[in-house]
């Protein structure tokens, strides 16, 4: 009786597997042996199908724009129609396995990571290949214990070395290839749409494993740049999918794309033809953006070989550009000075707010008083804190034509003691800068030469001192 619960059982797990295969819509069989997934041609079909499905698909008919800007409005129709009449004729190619990628790199593609699963400690069973047994472990395992004991119904302590590196390389290469950082990434490319470059950057990664099934995911990418003729000056778009399939030792296929999305990231207009575009829904608006083109045409022609550029509004601007940086040192000030002799500052803030003058950002710094040799014949030890603020920094040029190139900025927060014996305290500073270097479009960073005055109050004293340094504004 047992052999026959065994049979059963064995023909059950095989009928299982063939039933879920046929829920997909496409089933690459491949080789038995281990593969180069990512150079076979048959994973290129699919992924290009993948790809052309997510472009093409019907989720995007049921898009509807604001109507706030006709000219956006119709920008983003033109590409999307325009990738969806092109896209059978679009071909991916990959160019790297992950982003990350380990020494040995071939041992990272798929084809990798299933030569290491054929475990020499464990056999098959009613699996087709020992890799396919070691991949239902790992996707039913609650941890690297739970996997191992599926593999050889022993706990790990009864396990020789061996056999425990053997299975470790197994999970490790399983776990790695479900790393959110870790994707394929496929060779961008450019199309014309209309008068504008757009570029394609198309990725694909495993998001879950539940053997034999696999999900993934897929983002594409698109930054377009125009010339200011058509009025659109640049924009970012992306494409996201989910998709499904089966991935076994010998058989890959995938399922087509769910839940497409197209987001708009950010579309930068030029002022002149947006002004033109606005002055039919907002007469006072466009009235404003005409005063607004003037006066930086004006400024222009007084400054013509000026290489300044004007700044995105505070919600276009990418992350890495609305970062702060401080550095600088200076003297201790006050009581303090009979134990400590310099005060060294780095921070970094963060910009939430921006108006024509004020800027409002978040700070996280870290400050040293370094210690010396007292009159009382001892050497003292440097303290540390890590300040947190909120900063305001003004724009004199914007209060004052007479002004330009000055800033005045005041911070306020809690400085964290990091020193053993040194609880934190109120933190704070004020000074001002002046910008010695503009942003341009080569070279995005504006720096000022700033001077400050900084103070912690501490429960037993206080830290003050007087900062010089440098400030980059990207």
């Amino acid at each position: 009786m047992r052999w026959k619960s065994l049979l059963l059982f064995g023909l059950f797990i095989v009928q299982g597997m063939h039933s879920q295969n046929d829920n997909f819509s496409t089933t690459t069989k491949l080789k038995s042996e281990p593969y180069f997934i990512v150079d076979e041609e048959p994973f290129q079909d699919e992924i290009n199908r993948a790809f052309r499905s997510v472009l093409t698909s019907p989720d995007l008919a049921k898009l509807n724009f604001s109507p706030e800007c006709n000219l956006k409005t119709s920008y983003v129709k033109q590409v999307i129609d325009h990738l969806r009449n092109t896209a059978s004729s679009i071909n991916f190619y990959p160019t790297e396995n992950f982003q990350k990628k380990p020494e040995n790199v071939s041992d990272w593609t798929i084809e990798g990571i299933f030569k290491h699963l054929e475990l020499k400690s464990v056999d098959r069973g009613f699996f087709p290949s020992v890799a396919d047994r070691v991949a239902q472990a790992y996707s039913d395992a609650k941890n690297f214990s739970d996997f191992a004991f599926r593999l050889t119904k022993k706990d790990l302590g009864k396990l020789s070395d061996e056999q425990k590196n053997e299975m470790r390389v197994a999970y490790n290469k399983l776990s790695f290839l479900l790393k959110k950082e870790n994707h394929w990434r496929y060779r961008g490319m450019a199309k014309t749409i209309g008068e504008c470059r757009v570029f394609l950057d198309p990725t694909i990664r495993v998001s879950k494993l539940k053997f034999p099934k696999v999900d993934y995911e897929v983002l594409i990418n698109i930054n377009s740049t125009c010339p200011c003729g058509t009025g659109v000056k640049e924009s970012k778009f992306t494409y996201t999918a989910k998709l499904q399939g089966i991935m076994t030792n010998s058989k890959w296929s995938i399922s087509t794309p769910k839940k497409v999305k197209f987001n708009t990231e950010y579309i930068k207009c030029c002022p002149s033809k947006e002004n033109a575009k606005q002055a039919s829904y907002d007469e006072l608006s466009d009235r404003i953006a005409e005063s607004m083109t003037q006066r930086m045409q004006e400024s222009l022609e007084e400054s013509p070989n000026r290489e300044e550029f004007k700044e995105p509004e505070l919600a276009d601007r990418p992350i890495g550009q609305r970062l702060n940086y401080f550095a600088g040192g200076g003297l201790v000030l006050g009581p303090e000075t009979d134990f400590f002799g310099f005060n060294y500052l780095v921070s970094i803030a963060y910009l939430i707010h921006a108006t024509k003058a004020l800027e409002i950002m978040p700070e996280l710094g870290y400050s040293r008083f370094t210690g010396k040799e007292t009159d009382f014949g001892f050497q003292t030890e440097g303290v540390a804190f890590a300040p947190v603020k909120a900063r305001a920094l003004v724009e004199l040029s914007d209060v004052s034509p007479g002004l330009d190139g000055f800033t005045v900025s005041a911070g306020l927060g809690y400085a964290i003691g990091l020193t053993e014996g040194i609880s934190g305290g109120m933190a704070y500073d004020i000074g001002g800068g002046y910008r010695i270097k503009n942003a341009t479009e080569k070279s995005p960073c504006q720096w000022d030469l700033s001077a400050m005055f900084t103070g912690i109050q501490v429960e037993n004293g206080s830290f003050s001192s007087v900062i010089f340094g440098v400030r980059v504004r990207y």
